[in-house]
């Protein structure tokens, strides 16, 4: 896919398929380590005030459409239409098919036994399933020594082709890329609230609102508290208008 241009930003997204030749040809075959970085508004806005996160993304290949105003900025502002897939959706198709394929997972972060659950959950619906579950880290912004030392542990022995990672954005992008070295021969996606949503413990939105573009209003009822991030999306429209009008 060619690079599309959004509020000055020169973005490189993939679809679910691109990401599986990259598993079959670099992670797999050639031990290489591949990172998938979600962007919707609210990261795209972070962009702008983080240039360590703005520099990852703008130099990453393989980027998904993770929100729906994504979708909807590069349509009125390109032309291109993009298909959305949310990294909770990624997270459970990829998995999927490491169940299929006999690969080896691991989920790393989320509230305490959060990912431990989510891995007895994956688990159940595939009993065929290699997959490991840990917090790992408490603060990600203050990572102790010994539970670094305890996550490579972890990491080197199971040897995992597929690793999901729940920080929150950018700490877990960014803390992915500064261990890219641990995951070597690994395929790294940052899933934020995945956990949650793929254990059942959050529902996702009705399929009618997912197709509508609506789940983040549906997660902001069930998650008052999100009200102060989803007034990004705010700043973000008002960037895409002013794009528009330049171009006109």
């Amino acid at each position: 896919m060619q690079p599309i241009k959004l509020l000055n930003y020169s973005l490189n997204f993939v679809d679910f398929e691109d990401i599986l030749e990259r598993i079959k040809k670099g992670v797999l075959s050639k031990g290489e380590f591949c990172q998938i970085i979600s962007l919707n508004p609210e990261n795209l806005m972070i962009m702008t005030r983080q240039k360590e996160f703005e520099k990852l993304v703008l130099s990453s290949q393989t980027l998904i459409v993770d929100g729906v105003g994504i979708v909807l900025a590069a349509r009125l502002l390109t032309g291109t239409s993009l298909r959305r897939l949310p990294g909770v959706e990624l997270m459970d198709r990829l998995i999927a098919y490491a169940a299929q394929h006999s690969l080896r997972c691991l989920l790393i972060g989320g509230d305490a036994n959060l990912a431990e659950l989510t891995a007895k959950c994956y688990s159940r619906r595939y009993p065929e399933l290699k997959i490991q579950g840990l917090q790992a880290i408490d603060d990600i912004k203050q990572p102790k020594d010994h539970e670094i030392l305890r996550l490579k542990q972890i990491v080197r022995t199971s040897k995992p082709c597929l690793v999901f990672v729940a920080f929150g954005s950018p700490a877990q992008e960014l803390w992915i890329q500064a261990n890219q070295e641990l995951f070597k021969g690994c395929l790294v996606v940052g899933v934020g609230g995945g956990f949650a949503m793929n254990s059942g413990l959050l529902p996702r939105a009705p399929k009618v609102m997912q197709r509508l573009g609506l789940e983040w209003l549906y997660r902001l009822i069930r998650q008052p508290w999100r009200l102060g991030r989803q007034l990004k999306l705010i700043s973000f429209l008002i960037l895409v208008i002013k794009a528009k009008f330049k171009r006109s």
